[in-house]
């Protein structure tokens, strides 16, 4: 998260975050005073620190947090450990700061740790150590060793080998271009074993948004990718490059980009396949950062978690300055979201051309989560109409996985899924589901790197569609409501387009920077091998008390839904609704991670806990659900775990 300065002092006493929506089965922001940030410095540290492979080691997560340790403002960096990644222990806070910002974390040659991160008020990029590496697994103690020179801008991931040999570490980073942060570039810096210093080894990837080009003078985020990464997806040859769009609510999105990498250099798979298009997540992302999992032998998988913040925040919050913007957060601030396992997704689309993209399934582990009493597992007979059915089970920290039978997806205008968070009055619910992707209200399509097709005049949607029937080029359109009459917009390449969600804030409102109070419906052209639906989570209802939003915030920003785009392929068996959700947050999974869509939301009712199945249309589902225990454990737990005690 990068920010120009931290100033303001913090209260003697932070105000407390509300008790009943803090999250119990994401990593825990014990002593994080409410406010949870960027993932930083994820490490996988076997031990002892020379082991051989096969030796046993431990998860290291940290996030950025506001704490006020001698009642000054502070950003520090506080630290959780896991032997599995399911549960964590939380160590004392903090353990890098002051001033800790975005970076990353690397074992060296010699067994030592170093984490290097952009540092507030140090004039640039400093290293901190474990004062103990080879004594201490849980690498308590940490000490801010010196300043490393050679790396331009502030965000920057951790170092990793690129697999060339040349005996050197590599770091993405953003460089600003000519004299001003407002606009950067993705660039790539090495060092010698030591990270002691770095040289900037050349641009490794660029790319500027067409949209928000206003965020700079709103709020000082730039309009190129932030918080920047380079990673190999283990078992390919495929490189991801990956950075987010800031918007000016405290949030954002997380794009990436898959391409080839040899010698510094990164080219793009697809021309028509960039960070404009390619989403890791269809709703809340903060701030990612990644980490290979080495156990079980082989070339191990990469693991993912972000940061989603409280993502209900107007843009035109007049609150400003560090910490007192989250002073008014009305749930737990930040949580990092539940890890996900990066694979690539790889189709032939009906002309022959190929479909690659990233998927990200829920890592396999959390079933650990279950609890031994509290779950059900029930097939049901879906009536049409759209109502939902209760299941015989009440939680606010939950896991459902729903297969619904395909034939309930054959009459157009299909919706089904799962309503959680719900009331026993109806007012208060949270709906996650599928819909049919041949027409979608409210939705609008956005795909900056290939632009549209055609722009015509249309007097409704369907005369839109109709066009994009008659050509047979088009695999997507949008057609936007004017006052004058209504605008249709075709696109070719239908799978990268984005899902915006109409009343959406700041840059991902459809009508940024074109038009305002706009309606647009959009509908994807259907493939023989392939059927393109839209993943949802719908918040209108999500919250009905506002009590806790206080006099600078606007209780009914923040309500709209997020959704993205899913594949379904015609040889797939069902349709799999996999949804956690776990008190402030909802994470929602599509065909095993072909979509996700996370957002927050804040139930304040007493009886919001009931979950139920819907459908429009009649079918039958088999539903799985089940009550989740607590994520903390202690130190001691961890490294028994690991076979470390």
């Amino acid at each position: 998260m990068a920010h120009s300065s931290v100033t303001g002092a913090v209260p003697a006493a932070w105000p407390a975050p509300d008790p009943r929506l803090r999250p119990i089965f994401h990593v825990p922001a014990d002593g994080s005073g409410g406010y949870v940030g960027d993932a930083n410095g994820m490490l996988y540290r076997r031990h002892p620190w020379n082991a051989s492979t096969g030796a046993p080691g431990l998860f290291h997560l940290f996030w950025q947090a506001f704490l006020p340790p001698d009642g000054t403002a502070g950003l520090f960096w506080s630290h959780a450990v896991s032997s599995d990644y399911v549960f964590w222990a939380s160590l004392p806070n903090p353990s890098i700061g002051p001033g800790a910002e975005s970076g990353g974390a690397a074992q060296l040659a010699d067994g030592d740790v170093v984490a290097v991160f952009n540092r507030i008020g140090g004039g640039g990029h400093w290293a901190a150590r474990p004062l103990a590496p080879r004594s201490d697994p849980l690498l308590t103690n940490w000490s801010m060793t010196a300043k490393v020179p050679g790396i331009a801008g502030t965000d920057l991931n951790g170092g990793f080998r690129d697999g060339s040999g040349d005996g050197t570490w590599k770091i993405a980073a953003d460089i600003p271009v000519g004299t001003a942060v407002d606009f950067a570039e993705i660039g790539l810096f090495s060092s010698n074993d030591s990270m002691v210093s770095f040289t900037e080894q050349g641009l490794l990837h660029t790319y500027t948004w067409r949209r928000c080009v206003d965020l700079p003078s709103q709020c000082g985020f730039h309009t190129s990718p932030c918080d920047p990464g380079l990673f190999r997806l283990p078992g390919t040859d495929v490189w991801v490059v990956y950075g987010m769009q800031k918007t000016c609510a405290d949030s954002g999105r997380e794009f990436y980009a898959l391409g080839r990498y040899d010698a510094g250099r990164f080219t793009l798979l697809d021309p028509t396949s960039d960070m404009g298009n390619n989403l890791f997540d269809g709703g809340e992302g903060y701030a990612h950062m990644n980490v290979l999992d080495p156990r079980g032998g082989g070339v191990g998988r990469m693991l993912w978690t972000g940061a989603v913040i409280e993502g209900d925040r107007d843009p035109s919050d007049p609150a400003a300055g560090f910490p007192l913007k989250w002073t008014g957060a009305r749930g737990w601030f930040g949580v990092l979201s539940l890890p996900r396992v990066l694979t690539l997704g790889n189709y032939t689309l009906d002309d022959g051309s190929a479909d690659v993209f990233l998927e990200t399934p829920p890592l396999p582990e959390l079933r650990a989560l279950r609890q031994a009493r509290g779950s059900v597992n029930v097939s049901v007979d879906l009536e049409a109409g759209g109502e939902a059915h209760p299941l015989e089970l009440r939680g606010r920290s939950i896991e459902i996985d729903a297969a619904f039978d395909l034939a309930a997806t054959s009459a157009a205008g299909w919706d089904l899924g799962l309503q959680i968070l719900w009331s026993d009055e109806d007012e208060e619910l949270t709906r996650v589901g599928i819909r049919d992707g041949r027409r979608m209200d409210g939705i609008d399509l956005w795909d900056e790197v290939n632009g549209d097709r055609s722009v015509s005049n249309a007097s409704s949607p369907a005369s839109c569609a109709a066009s994009c029937a008659a050509d047979a080029g088009c695999g997507a359109w949008t057609h936007t409501a004017l006052p004058s009459g209504g605008w249709c917009r075709l696109k070719s390449t239908a799978q990268r387009s984005l899902l915006v969600v109409g009343g959406s804030g700041g840059c991902f409102l459809p009508s940024h920077g074109n038009w305002s109070n706009a309606t647009s419906v959009s509908g994807f052209k259907q493939q023989a091998s392939t059927r393109f639906a839209q993943l949802y989570i719908e918040r209108t209802k999500s919250w009905v008390k506002p009590t806790t939003c206080g006099k600078q915030r606007d209780c009914t920003y923040g309500r709209f839904g997020y959704a993205q785009m899913l594949r379904i392929r015609r040889d797939d068996p069902d349709l799999r609704l996999q949804v956690w959700a776990d008190r402030s947050i909802v994470e929602v999974f599509g065909q095993s991670g072909r979509a996700a869509v996370t957002a927050r939301v804040y139930p304040t009712l007493s009886t919001s806990s009931r979950v139920g199945i819907f459908s429009r249309t009649a079918g039958r589902a088999s539903v799985g659900a089940w009550l989740l225990r607590r994520a903390n454990v202690s130190a001691e737990h961890v490294l028994r775990s690991a076979a470390l005690m």
